[in-house]
């Protein structure tokens, strides 16, 4: 039976593929059986030859299979056909422009020892470019209660896929499949994921590195109309699919977060009459659900979302106290959460 299933979508990255795939390779499989799937979007460079080849000449434990998508399909649609071809009791997302340590597996299933019936190990994650770490934790953290996982989620914002051992039948079971079409997939992803959670455990251990690749789509200003319908269409599927009361500001504050991020590239560039439409509906949704649930000081806030009040958030002095007022403001709100279940 396999242990654990990596899955890989790719999609022209030959300048990284070969590193990927050999940080794979290099994972004990001593007490684990592993299967790689690597699943190609139509790459147009050579990212799938060289993806072969390399698995071709290997000889080793960890079962390699290669597929390639027959059109350019997106990374949604490749990641769920990642998740359907799985076979394996867990599953560990990959990104094919970056790689995992030596130590990735065995820390992430002695995890998972060591406490079974968490539905989530979270290994640490090296960012190279930025020279960090994503959480600054000395000791293991347990947290064994669904909404103080919701909680911790929506605080830290840390909604990446990788370097996470998940339950294989829970994810088909609740049917936790990537929405195709946009991008930033996983923000809303990992929150349905969350929705469902009871417990995570989380390592200091980094067993996982992320790579700054500028050629990523994220990272382009061209696919700014498709950024900003990304992030209109998660923050409106999130507002339709409430968490629990008590979590009502972190939830709010996480989603005026995502949509602050669109604000930002539409005050950037250009974007279609459509997008802008869509991103107005969004923030009224938002705006109009904490009035009416009579959250006044968190409104308050939200009015940087829209013109000329979001100039506000150019001034230096916004920029360098920003996250202080982010958190104050939460703070306070959180203090008031009682006079709301009155």
């Amino acid at each position: 039976m396999v242990t654990v299933s990596i899955i890989v979508p790719m999609y022209n990255v030959e300048k990284y593929i070969q590193r990927c795939i050999e940080s794979v390779m290099m994972q004990s499989t001593a007490w684990a059986v592993i299967e790689c799937i690597i699943v190609d979007d139509y790459s147009s460079d050579k990212s799938f030859e060289l993806a072969s080849n390399l698995i071709g000449s290997y000889d080793g434990e960890v079962q390699f299979r290669l597929i390639k998508n027959g059109q350019n399909c997106g990374v949604s649609v490749t990641r769920n056909r990642g998740i359907r071809h799985s076979t394996g009791e867990f599953i560990l997302f990959l990104d094919a422009d970056d790689q995992l340590k030596p130590e990735c597996m065995s820390v992430l299933l002695n995890g998972h020892h060591a406490h079974p019936e968490a539905d989530a190990i979270i290994g640490n994650v090296y960012e190279n470019g930025r020279d960090q770490v994503q959480y600054n934790i000395a000791h293991p953290k347990y947290i064994d209660n669904g909404a103080d996982a919701r909680r911790w989620m929506l605080k830290e914002k840390k909604c990446f896929l990788w370097n996470k051992l998940f339950r294989r039948e829970m994810l088909i079971d609740n049917q936790l499949f990537f929405m195709p079409g946009i991008i930033y997939e996983d923000i809303l992803w990992t929150y349905q994921f969350y929705a469902k959670v009871s417990s995570i455990y989380i390592l200091p251990n980094v067993t996982y590195v992320y790579e700054y690749n500028e050629n990523s789509i994220t990272k382009s200003l061209q696919k700014a109309d498709l950024l900003v319908k990304s992030y209109t269409t998660i923050c409106k599927e999130i507002l339709a699919n409430d968490y629990e009361k008590e979590l009502f500001v972190e939830q709010h504050l996480f989603i005026f977060w995502a949509l602050m991020n669109a604000v930002d590239v539409a005050r950037r560039t250009t974007i279609s009459r459509l997008s802008s439409k869509s991103l107005s509906q969004a923030k009224r949704k938002l705006m109009n659900k904490t009035l009416s649930h009579f959250r006044l000081l968190l409104a308050l806030y939200f009015i940087i979302m829209y013109w000329p009040f979001y100039h506000i958030t150019q001034w230096r002095l916004f920029r360098r106290y920003y996250l202080n007022i982010s958190r104050g403001v939460e703070k306070i709100a959180l203090l008031l959460n009682g006079l709301h279940f009155i």
